[in-house]
Parts: C-alpha cells; sequence; structure tokens
C-alpha cells in the first residue's frame, strides 16, 4: 500500500501543491516583462535554425502583411484572396523558407536587447528594442542595427502569448 492511499489528506495536499505550482508558473511566463523576451528569443531560433513556421507562430494572425509590406505583397492582390497559398501569411511562409534556405550555410543571426517593456490599457504590450538581424559573417539584413525599434504585441491562442502584432516601419536590405 502507497502513503498516498494509506493516508488520503497527503494525496489533497500534493494536488494543491502542484495546482499552485501551475497556476504561479502559468502566471508568471505570461507577464510582459518575461513573456516579450521569451517571444523575441524563440523567433531568433526559429530564424537560426531556418524554420519559417516557427518564425511566423510569432507573429500575430491579425498582423497585417500587406500593410507593412507592400511592395513584396502587390503582385498577389489582383489574385483571389480566398485561396490559401495566395494569402498574405502563406506567401510570407513561403518567403521566409527560400530565405532560410538561401542562408543554409551561412545561418541568419538575429540578437534583441529588450530596452523597455509597458503594457497599454487594452493589453497590448509596447516593447522598445535594440536588434540585429544578419548572417553569421556579419552582414546585415535590415541595414544599420535597429536602435530604439517600437514593437506591439497582442495576445493570443489558448496559452495567452505574446506575438508581433504591429512594430515600426524598417526595410530588409539583400546581400
Amino acid at each position: 500500500m502507497t502513503i498516498l492511499r494509506s493516508r488520503p489528506w497527503l494525496t489533497v495536499v500534493a494536488s494543491i501543491v502542484v495546482l499552485t505550482l501551475t497556476a504561479w508558473w502559468w502566471w508568471r511566463n505570461s507577464q510582459p516583462a518575461v513573456a516579450a523576451p521569451a517571444m523575441f528569443a524563440r523567433m531568433a531560433a526559429a530564424m537560426h535554425e531556418g524554420d519559417p513556421g516557427a518564425f511566423l507562430a510569432e507573429v500575430h494572425p491579425d498582423y497585417d502583411f500587406e500593410g507593412k509590406w507592400p511592395g513584396l505583397f502587390q503582385e498577389y492582390r489582383t489574385l483571389d484572396a480566398g485561396a490559401e497559398g495566395q494569402k498574405p501569411r502563406a506567401q510570407a511562409r513561403r518567403a521566409l523558407g527560400q530565405l532560410f534556405y538561401f542562408h543554409n550555410q551561412n545561418r541568419l543571426v538575429m540578437t534583441v536587447n529588450v530596452q523597455r517593456i509597458s503594457e497599454r490599457a487594452d493589453g497590448r504590450v509596447d516593447v522598445t528594442v535594440n536588434m540585429t538581424v544578419g548572417d553569421s559573417d556579419g552582414r546585415s539584413l535590415v541595414g544599420d542595427a535597429l536602435t530604439g525599434h517600437r514593437f506591439t504585441l497582442a495576445r493570443h491562442g489558448w496559452r495567452g502569448r505574446l506575438a508581433i502584432i504591429d512594430h515600426e516601419p524598417f526595410t530588409i536590405q539583400p546581400f
């Protein structure tokens, strides 16, 4: 006979402790001061691994691809927007896949230094970062480093993770 069967109160106490620790862990990880840097770290890891799906998982479903990157999506505006493969998110996934493929031997590297995090009344989170994106040889994909660049994050998904929903404009420099 196990200890938990012989003493039912131990089962209750153990259950309360496990539930309390789980709730605390979920609450702590949902706080912007923890969630925002974690989101950028997942994005940097996905870029380094060349995984466009994991990279785009950190972009909110309501992100306006066409509005933020009009030059990249102009040719697809005349196509049937209802076809899944022609939607901006699918196009972005293909474009990232190609970009990551071309950098297969010289992986892309993203470094992010979070400078400021502030939560809005509507639940969104403004994050100011210093960021570099380039290859491992030091060539930059975004020109000079993005210094003091603002991203707006919003919650999505059942776990309430933060994801990029908006940001200040920047240009991608092909090399």
